[in-house]
Formats: structure tokens, sequence, C-alpha cells
């Protein structure tokens, strides 16, 4: 493909913005996604985890906007297509997703799949059986560093969920089978099956856990992060009673590696894993679970336990008791600290929540200023280095705390109701960028808590937001799906 398709106006703009900390300059470049990519597309054009790259599948046919697709990918820094594999996907492309190495894509298709119903013994003899249509789905492993397709998955049903291994080399997916052996009920059973991605076979026999265990539900899959182990959130049905456990295995040889949490229903007390969150960096996971007294006015009552991923054989780190539901779960890059966000109640419609800072070591509740008055959807974020806590909700109110000194450093609250989404922090902790509208950046400097500069880039943020500092901190780069726009930092 050429580059006059990949590129229109590979620097385009250029024009000087004045910053408090020096001088800035803005270049747009646009990655050629014809049709542009709708709201609901959003997930089939992806930036890579570490920022350089840029995928996306399109159809081969640009004003089409049906298969077949291709997956192209572009050099995040200067706009330049790096592959268009030559190997086509003949289903529209639902998701595209990249390894956390950063070396290996997953395209996911939803496919259309027809048979015929099986003729019945009395009608021998006539006509086949009306065409039955039912949904597959297709996984294709693209390898970056050898610009080739590496395996392709056909399945005879719809993913809904799948995990890949942060090294690329094996995925995990939900699946549903009729259930085996004596004294098995009706309806299938969620299990999990491990394949091998340069194969597209399955790496063992055995499902995960077998067929033969009532599984009602999985509704979580996730890799450690030495690729070694997985766990899934899974839900059991043993005769009257529901069991909830995180259970885990070896990601090499699909043995049980035992439980990190089970929690079972009595004829008083009901259990329900209500959330799960997994962190790379740190290497932390939380998972949160409901107890509500089996009465009219049974209020629940929610617990969070926090594992460290390299010890999780040794118990929890801590455990954190809160009194409302969990929305939101952040932990500092030192793995010290932890920020939740529970929901406590709502107002025309949309959640009121609050933040609580904790002592992970103590597992205690820090003092923070009140936060009551975020309102809808929540975003969190440490600093790089764990001095500070951004926070934003749906209504424009955005927030910023020093953690050491337990005060609020920002306050910030825009005009008529925006989303900051996304919340990122400069390398050195020096700078807070956000996205504020569908054509805004804006930047605050922590050192002062003073707003540094608003800039509207040619861009718009409709169907997607993606925006993150260089590794060096002098770069900024906005991407809306379709357009590039970065912006060099130079200090005085």
């Amino acid at each position: 493909m050429t580059g006059q398709r990949a590129i229109l106006g590979a620097a385009a703009v250029l024009f000087p913005i004045i910053l408090a900390l020096g001088a800035e300059r803005e270049a747009s470049r646009k990655i050629d996604l014809s049709p542009e990519p709708k709201p609901k597309q959003e997930r089939a054009v992806v930036v890579s985890p570490n920022g350089a790259l840029i995928a996306a599948a399109q159809p081969v046919a640009p004003m089409s906007g049906r298969p077949p697709f291709e997956l192209r990918v572009w050099d995040a820094a200067s706009g330049k297509e790096l592959h268009n594999f030559k190997e086509k996907m003949n289903y529209e492309v639902s998701e595209v997703l990249f390894s956390a190495d950063n070396k290996t894509v997953v395209t996911s298709s939803v496919r259309l799949l027809m048979e015929r119903r099986p003729p019945r013994r009395e009608d021998r003899g006539k006509p086949p059986g009306p065409e039955v249509f039912r949904t597959g789905s297709e996984l294709k492993f693209w390898d970056l560093e050898g610009g080739k397709l590496r395996s392709s998955l056909s399945l005879p049903f719809s993913v809904s969920l799948f995990a890949l291994s942060p090294d690329g080399q094996s995925v995990a997916i939900e699946e549903w089978k009729p259930p085996s052996g004596p004294g098995a009920r009706s309806g299938d059973y969620a299990v999990v099956r491990l394949y091998d991605v340069s194969t597209a076979k399955p790496k063992v026999r055995a499902t995960l856990p077998a067929a033969t265990e009532p599984v009602t539900a999985c509704t979580g899959i996730h890799f450690f992060p030495n690729s070694k182990a997985l766990a899934a959130i899974l839900c059991k049905r043993k005769g009257l009673q529901f069991v909830w456990e995180v259970a885990v295995w070896d990601a090499v040889s699909g043995k049980s590696q035992g439980n990190l949490l089970e929690l079972k229903d009595t004829t008083e007390i009901e259990y329900q894993i209500e959330r799960s969150i997994w962190s790379s960096d740190p290497a932390m996971f939380a998972v949160t679970a409901s107890r509500k007294e089996k009465t009219d006015n049974g209020k629940a009552v929610y617990e969070t336990g926090i594992w460290d991923a390299s010890s999780f054989r040794d118990g929890k780190r801590t455990s954190l008791k809160h009194e409302d539901p969990l929305s939101h779960i952040v932990f500092s890059p030192d793995g010290q600290l932890a920020l939740t966000v529970s929901r406590f109640g709502q107002k025309d419609e949309k959640p009121f929540h609050y933040a609580q800072l904790w002592d992970l070591a103590a597992g205690k509740e820090m003092p923070i200023p009140s936060h009551k008055d975020l309102i809808g959807d929540i975003i969190a974020q440490f600093s790089p280095d764990s001095k500070y806590v951004a926070l934003a909700d749906n209504e424009g109110r955005l927030k910023v705390l020093d953690v050491a000194q337990r005060m609020q450093l920002l306050a910030y609250e825009a005009t008529r109701p925006a989303r900051f989404d996304p919340l990122v922090f400069s390398p050195d902790s020096k700078i807070l960028a956000s996205v504020e509208k569908r054509n805004t950046v804006k930047l605050w400097d922590l050192t002062t808590g003073r707003d540094l500069a608003t800039c509207t880039p040619t861009i718009d943020f409709a169907a997607k937001r993606d925006l993150r500092f260089s590794t060096n901190g002098k770069t900024l780069t906005a991407f809306d799906g379709k357009t590039l726009t970065q912006w060099e930092i130079e200090s005085k």
C-alpha cells in the first residue's frame, strides 16, 4: 500500500502556541481510515500499550464499509504505514487488540453460519429441513515482528469473553458445553479453553474447569503478568446453593492451582462477586464481593480482597471493607496505595460516587478531602511518582489530590457538562493532560495547580479518545481514531 494512501499530509500544520513552561508546536497527521470509524466501531481502531503503534481493521474497498477487511498498522510518531497484511478478513471486525508486549495483534470477527436442521425420522426421503442461521466467531493472530498472519481460529459460537496472554502466546476463551458425567443438570455449562496462538489449537485437551462442574456463569478471564497462570471468575450451582470462585490454572499444563477465593451461600447469607480489577503496573489484582443477609431488609456489606500477582499463593495482601458498591479501583505505581470509587445513590438516573484513599500495608482508609459530589462515570489515575491522584466525572468536574499532604491541589469545573477522559500524567508527574470536549485538550501544571494551556487540535474525539505523553515527556499525542495530533513541549 502506498504512502500516499496511508498519510494525507505528513506534517500538514505547524504553528506556535506559547505555554507557561516554554514553546509548543502542533503537527497533525491524518491516518487514512476511510470510512471514518463510527462510535460503535471504536474497538476496531486501537493504539498499542506503549503508544508506539496504531492498528486498524478497514474495508478493502474503503467506501463500502463491508468485508473483506484488511489489517493495517502505522507508526504513531511519524504516521508511516508499517504493515498492510495481504491476508484478508471475510467478516466484519468487531475488535482489535494488542498483546501487552506490543508484538501480536488479535482481530475478532462475528460470522453468520448457516445449517440445516436434521430431518426427523418420519421425514426421510423428503427435501432437507429449513435453513437455520446462527453466529460464529473468527479470531486471527497477527505477528508484527514477522509481518504475517500467525494463525486463524474459527469457532462455531459467538465469543463474548476472551483474554490474550501478555506474551501473546496463548488465548483463553469462554465456551459453553453440554454437561457431562453423572448427575449433570440440563443446560450448558460455562468453561474456559486455552489455545496456542501459533497453531490455533487447544494447548490442553481438558477444559478449565471440566464440563462436569456446574458452572452457570464466567464473568472474567485474566492472565497473570508472567503469562504462566490464568484466573477465571466462576459461579457454580450445587443443588440450591451457589458458590463463587476465583479459580487459578497453570497456563501451560492446565492443572489447577487452587482457588484464590471461594464464597458459598448459606440459608442465611448470600454472596456474590461484584467486580474484578487486574493491574499490570503494579502487578496486583482486586476482587470485590458482597455479603447480604437473606431477609427483607438485609443490607449488603462489601469487601475487596487484594493480592500481589507474584505471590498470590501466599494469600491476600489485604482486605478493604466498605459500605457501598465499588465502581472503580486504581493502584499507585509504587503499590502502596489504592483509590476506590463507590456508588451511594443517584438522582435523575445519574449515579453519585465518592472516593476513598487506602493504605494497602495497613488495610486502612486514609483521610482525604470529601468527594461526594462526583456524578456519572468516574475516571481516576495516579501520577507516575504516586504523589498525586486525579479524579473526574461526567459533569465536567476535575480534582487533583496531593496524596502526601492529604490536600486538594486542583479543582476545576467546566462551564458546561464535559467528560474528562482520559487523564494522563507526564512521566515526571509535573503536567496533567486531559481531553475535555470533542476537540479540546487541556494541560495543568501540578507544581502550581494552574492551567497551562487549552489546545484545540483539528480533530474530533467523538469516536475515540487516546491521549499520551512520550516516554521522555517532550511530546503529547492525541488520536481520535483518524487523525494524529502531536505537541512538542520544550521546557524553559
